[in-house]
C-alpha cells in the first residue's frame, strides 16, 4: 500500500534527521500497514515509531473522507497526464482506466449487497 503524503514526509523527516532505523521502520509499516511487528524482532521503539506511522493513515470504516480522497489522488495522478492529450492512444487508455474502474465497483456492490 503506498504511503500517505503525511506518512512521505514522517519518512523524510527521518532521512533529514540521519534516522536510518527510524525511516526504515516508517516505510516498512507504511507499506504493510496490517502485518505484525513480533516483540521478539522489533524493540519497543521500534514499535512504537511503526504504530505513530500507522496512525496517520486510518482505513476507510474509521475515516472514509480521507480514504476517498486517497482514491481521488490515484486516479487523479494515473490520468492527469493522459487527460491533457488528446489522441487516440490516450483516449485508449482512459476508456481502459474506466472500464477497470467500473468492474471494481461493480464488484464491490455485489459483494455488499450480496451479505447481510
Amino acid at each position: 500500500m503506498s504511503p500517505t503524503d503525511e506518512q512521505c514526509l514522517r519518512i523524510a523527516d527521518a532521512l533529514l534527521d540521519d534516522n536510518v532505523a527510524q525511516a526504515e521502520v516508517y516505510l516498512w509499516a507504511a507499506w504493510h500497514p496490517t502485518a505484525e511487528f513480533p516483540d521478539e524482532d522489533y524493540s519497543s521503539e521500534e514499535r512504537a515509531w511503526a504504530t505513530a506511522i500507522r496512525t496517520l493513515r486510518q482505513p476507510a470504516a474509521q475515516d472514509l473522507e480521507s480514504a476517498l480522497v486517497r482514491l481521488d489522488q490515484a486516479i487523479c495522478a494515473e490520468t492527469t497526464h493522459l487527460l491533457q492529450h488528446d489522441d487516440s492512444a490516450a483516449r485508449d487508455t482512459l476508456r481502459s482506466v474506466g472500464t477497470h474502474l467500473l468492474a471494481r465497483g461493480h464488484t464491490i456492490l455485489t459483494v455488499t449487497e450480496s451479505q447481510p
